[in-house]
């Protein structure tokens, strides 16, 4: 079972056209000088900053529609 899974994500990776955003947001936010971080700064976890980032708001966008 777990290798037909595997396939499938294999083969399926290859028809992905779009760009991988859906990591953790924390590690755009990871020392970032103009973002306000939570206690603890760069020595939380991935998951931990995610819970205390929940309200921030950010903007996805392309810096270079044109090209692809």
């Amino acid at each position: 079972m777990v290798l037909c899974m595997g396939i499938i994500q294999f083969a399926l990776s290859l028809y992905c056209c779009g760009p991988d955003i859906l990591g953790y947001i924390s590690s755009l936010t990871r020392d970032n000088p103009y973002i306000p971080l939570p206690p603890g700064g760069s020595t939380l976890d991935a998951t931990e900053r995610t819970i205390l980032l929940k309200d921030l708001v950010i903007k996805l966008g392309d810096v270079n529609p044109g090209v692809k």
